[in-house]
């Protein structure tokens, strides 16, 4: 991330907090970075970027006005997410408000019942952490100290699954965009980015040799080298079984991309109106990147590289330094 943009980062809470009272966990933030980076490879999306940029387009998708709305909504990621992320992109992902958290609201026992006290912070708590929390259903329970905190816990567990579902949204305001799936789902949304990455960066690679670069099945591993030359009938059956296993997950791939640039990620169910992959494109967009970035990078060769300017006796300027003679020297 940019320095000096961020609001701050909360360790006890896993959160970020970002320019605008939003805030995001980091949890959030990695998988919104797959987004990003499939968004990337997305053919639909980048029709959309083309189309806003003012180009005359022929044979858009037939659900081409929903992606055009996540267009405007998320904006171009041709650039780095760091600068997308920062241009707007945490608004659509970010809840607003404060981070809910649970809050002491007194203690009572027979020498001390304090109820009055209880009441007292009750009420600041409605006025204050309440308000600034959004206003959510909150539970209020008493909670007998002497309990174990197994016994404790299981209760509210339990005081929990009574609820509705509506009422236990994070923000007043839930981000319009939020990545869905198990956590078990997103060890195999990496596997899918990856061959797509491996595909786009090295063009002359076979199947099998994309799915052994990326290690996409452990039962390959160590079996297969991706530089290797074949080795037997058995090396040419696994070939084979990867090649399959690779083919399928670059067409997972482009289906989250594709799905992603409607809003819904990561799902690779068939999208009716995907558009091919442009490799050509994504080659060279990622080329243009890999530019960018060297261009950003300040570099310092040392003091013996500083030019040192002074005037001939034609008063034209030259460097005077080593690396200057140097220069010339060669250029002669």
């Amino acid at each position: 991330m940019k320095r000096g943009r961020m609001r701050g980062l909360d360790d006890r809470q896993d959160i970020i907090r970002e320019d605008g009272g939003t805030w995001t966990t980091f949890v959030a933030m990695r998988r919104i970075h797959e987004w990003f980076e499939f968004l990337q490879f997305s053919p639909s999306y980048e029709l959309a970027r083309r189309h806003r940029a003012g180009q005359q387009l022929e044979n858009l998708p037939a659900d081409f006005d929903a992606v055009l709305a996540v267009y405007d909504d998320l904006g171009d990621v041709s650039g780095n997410y760091a600068d997308w992320w920062l241009a707007g992109a945490n608004r659509q992902f970010g809840h607003s408000g404060a981070r809910p958290c649970v809050v002491s609201l007194g203690l009572t026992s027979s020498e001390r019942p304090q109820f009055d006290r209880i009441a007292e912070a009750v009420g600041r708590y409605a006025q204050a952490d309440w308000i600034m929390q959004g206003e959510r259903t909150t539970l209020v329970a008493a909670i007998p100290a002497g309990l174990s905190k197994g016994a404790i816990i299981k209760q509210i567990a339990a005081m929990l699954d009574e609820l509705p579902e509506h009422d236990r949204v994070l923000s007043p305001q839930a981000p319009k965009y939020q990545p869905t799936g198990k956590k078990l789902d997103w060890g195999s949304v990496g596997k899918y980015r990856r061959c797509l990455c491996e595909k786009r960066d090295n063009p002359t690679a076979t199947l099998w040799q994309i799915g052994a670069a990326v290690r996409l099945s452990t039962m390959y591993d160590g079996r297969l080298d991706p530089t290797a030359k074949p080795a037997g009938e058995v090396d040419a059956k696994d070939r084979t079984a990867l090649k399959i296993l690779t083919s399928r997950a670059l067409r997972r791939g482009h289906m989250i991309a594709e799905n992603a640039a409607r809003g819904i990620f990561p799902t690779y169910a068939a999208c009716q109106n995907a558009v091919p992959l442009d490799w050509e494109r994504i080659r060279r967009q990622r080329e243009n990147r890999a530019v960018d970035e060297i261009g950003n990078v300040e570099f310092d060769a040392g003091p013996e590289f500083d030019p040192i300017w002074k005037q001939d006796s034609d008063g034209k300027w030259f460097d005077a330094s080593a690396q200057g003679q140097k220069d010339r020297d060669r250029r002669q």
